[in-house]
């Protein structure tokens, strides 16, 4: 069997500590026999808001469902290191953008850094992936909210 471990810079945090660090590893086996550690390091953003301005920062930042642990699910059941790129001994760090809308959908999923395009796709591929959000909200009201995720490709 052949391992290989994803690192995943999460995307939480709150309006009073914006500066929120959540660290967690999770060990998966999928149905390649590979072995997927998926590690958080968490750090978020967020700015200024009106309509349909994007923040980097608000009151109460945005959530996924069921937070950090809830996050570490979805990914390790989720992730997969592209079985071309593990052929090929491909690693990296994928820089995804995107933001939370006020529904909490996932849209503007923009590749910030690429490594590679195998990677870059499965970076994206698992952010579209996400479901909705809890949203991040400025004085009572839902706001837009960017996010970036670092996505680490590493062979064991």
């Amino acid at each position: 069997a052949v391992g290989a471990a994803v690192c995943l810079a999460a995307c939480v945090g709150n309006g009073e500590n914006k500066n929120a660090e959540a660290k967690d590893t999770a060990t998966v086996d999928n149905s390649k026999a590979e072995t997927t550690d998926v590690k958080f390091d968490s750090k978020v953003t967020a700015r200024n808001s009106e309509t349909d301005t994007v923040m980097d920062k608000c009151e109460v930042m945005p959530k996924f469902p069921g937070g950090e642990s809830g996050m570490m699910k979805f990914l390790t059941e989720n992730v997969k290191y592209p079985k071309e790129a593990l052929d090929k001994g491909i690693t990296g760090r994928v820089l995804v953008e995107f933001v939370v809308e006020r529904d909490g959908s996932i849209n503007d999923v923009k590749i910030m850094k690429s490594v590679d395009p195998i990677l870059d796709n499965e970076a994206i591929r698992i952010v579209k992936a996400m479901p909705k959000w809890e949203p991040g909200t400025m004085n009572g009201k839902a706001v837009r909210v960017k996010h970036t995720l670092p996505v680490t490709f590493r062979l064991n």
